[in-house]
């Protein structure tokens, strides 16, 4: 069977483990495991485990190094099922085939059929309304016609959601020119909601109206393009385009005037800036909206200067930022008041009747889980005063610049000890009985590193970073949605700090240290969902405190409202 053939395959390649899985992981791995007593195959299935047999597949310097391993007779058998060119009775033609970096798409899904891969699970994009979140589900039964009949909208709306829009509205409403208004809400309150009800309603008040909303990753993207569709489904009166111009989408930007909304990474924005420098010119005049998703960014240069094209062609154009954390740094206020200035101080945030906190209220009425939280102190030996030094320079440095030096992530990431503590606390989380649970890694390495670790005490864990195939990713993340009494960890590295959206999630553990606020709690909001988001009531966040580097942080929310008022 083809599959035995993989198999064999696996257990037939100890010498390029360090090649395939990384020289630092591995290395890292043997020291862990040395004196386990596990043989080599047990360790090949553990460590080759950090990939799924697809992204081996798919992955094309790991690929060659599998498919060399085969047997002639095999190797054979695979050229021939996926229909390659070549000499059939010339072995090292037949290698050079298979192990070749450029195969097609189609012939890379025939060598997964060969080992008997399973296809990607295709993500269910079915939509289902939950009763509080969402409205509730319509069901046609045939019933006398009733004295009164209460009708629950299919895209409702929270009363502290329509307070936010009205605040909008207001803000809007008197800013007449280049006018700009930052929504503030905490993660998992539905910031993107809110916006996307605020706009259809703005489209089927006004007519025909283009928009651009700009988001710095895919996930981001994603889900505001699915938001966008559901709600515009349920309240649209007419036919709009959604154009998608984020990951592998082979999209152009419009030339003219469009109906509906361009959804785009700031990334390809920048790319099409560079490549023609006219074209945000072109576009803007026909824009009426710019949505700028996390926008405590907006004011790095690189990112600011794709608003400023669009709006200084454009000053009717209408900003909308959206951030949970409307702030840049925590001990320095001169970028904060910067970003406070760029949107005039016009922000909308939840206003609750009876004072409480909007965290507080979110958590009481169950839109927020209740956080158990908890501290993994460490205190490293092999942190060196350079190492401290290069954290001071750090403090110092601009906001999109808080991020930990590579080569000291890496050293972080490889330390044993504050591995070990990593994994003891995963098996209290799993001996309390947490089902879905998320880490954040100090680097790629790390993540990898983790997910072997946890694979090798026999939890099913997966890695995601910047190289998983798509597919793949996908694949991993419709697994982890899914409820179940099993136990699944999902490690990653600067993927899913945002636009993430798994409310069953109970638990996390911030491994990654960080300078900045903002992303600390990005990472937070990842577990918190509460039971009336589809989530759970209580989570319990552990978080890595390395002493010799930084303290870490509390909750963010309402941090910056100096800033942003005049009191």
């Amino acid at each position: 069977m083809p599959n035995d053939i993989f198999n064999l395959m696996i257990s037939s390649i100890e010498s390029d483990w360090p090649e395939l899985i990384g020289e630092d992981e591995y290395e890292s791995f043997q020291k862990l495991t040395a004196g386990t007593g596990l043989k080599s195959k047990e360790k090949a299935s553990i460590l080759l485990g950090i990939y799924t047999p697809r992204q081996l597949i798919m992955d094309k310097k790991r690929r060659p190094i599998l498919l060399s391993r085969l047997k002639p007779n095999d190797a054979k058998k695979l050229a021939q099922f996926i229909k390659i060119k070549c000499n059939y009775d010339n072995e090292k033609e037949i290698y050079s085939k298979i192990c070749s970096e450029k195969i097609s798409k189609n012939k890379l899904e025939w060598i997964c059929t060969f080992f008997e891969i399973e296809p990607p699970i295709e993500e269910d994009t079915t939509i289902e309304y939950d009763c509080t979140l969402c409205g509730s589900h319509i069901v046609e039964e045939k019933s006398d016609l009733r004295d009164r009949v209460s009708v629950k909208p299919l895209y409702s709306m929270h009363d502290y959601q329509l307070r936010v829009e009205n605040e909008v509205h207001e803000i809007l409403d008197e800013d007449t020119y280049q006018p700009r208004c930052l929504i503030n809400m905490p993660t998992g309150s539905g910031k993107t909601r809110t916006t996307v009800d605020y706009l259809c309603n703005k489209m089927i008040e006004s007519g025909p109206i283009s928009i651009i909303w700009l988001a710095y990753n895919y996930e981001l993207c994603e889900q505001a393009s699915k938001e966008f569709e559901r709600a515009w489904k349920l309240k649209g009166n007419r036919s709009i385009n959604i154009i998608n111009f984020f990951g592998k989408t082979n999209n152009e930007l419009p030339t003219n005037e469009f109906d509906g909304v361009l959804i785009s990474t700031l990334g390809k924005m920048a790319s099409v800036d560079r490549n023609n420098c006219a074209t945000l010119p072109n576009l803007a005049k026909s824009i009426s909206f710019i949505v700028f998703d996390e926008a405590h960014q907006i004011i790095a240069p690189k990112y600011q200067q794709i608003v400023d094209k669009i709006v200084e062609f454009n000053n009717n154009c209408t900003l909308i930022g959206l951030s949970a954390t409307p702030g840049r740094k925590w001990n320095e206020m001169d970028e904060d008041i910067k970003l406070a200035n760029y949107f005039k101080k016009h922000i909308a945030k939840i206003t609750i009747p009876d004072g409480r906190s909007p965290t507080q209220y979110l958590t009481d009425e169950g839109y927020l889980s209740i956080k158990e939280n908890s501290v993994i102190t460490y205190e490293s030996k092999e942190i060196t005063e350079e190492d401290r030094n290069i954290i001071k320079r750090m403090s110092n440095a601009p906001a999109e610049d808080l991020d930990f030096d590579s080569n000291l992530a890496r050293k972080i990431g490889l330390d044993a000890s504050r591995n070990l503590k990593i994994v003891e606390k995963m098996r209290e989380y799993i001996d309390d009985g947490m089902k879905r649970i998320i880490v954040f890694a100090a680097d790629v390495h790390h993540s990898k590193i983790l997910t072997a670790l946890f694979k090798y005490c026999g939890w099913k864990a997966y890695n995601i970073d910047s190289t998983t195939d798509m597919a793949v990713r996908q694949d991993i993340i419709t697994k982890f949605k899914t409820k179940s009494d099993n136990p699944m960890i999902i490690c990653n590295f600067n993927v899913l700090t945002t636009g993430f959206d798994v409310p069953i999630i109970d638990a996390g553990i911030i491994a990654r240290p960080t300078l900045s606020i903002v992303l600390y709690s990005q990472m937070v909001g990842r577990i918190i969902r509460g039971p009336k988001a589809g989530g759970t009531k209580y989570a319990k966040i552990a978080s890595v405190k390395d002493v010799t580097l930084w303290k870490g942080f509390d909750d963010s929310y309402g941090y910056w409202r100096d800033v942003w008022y005049d009191e």
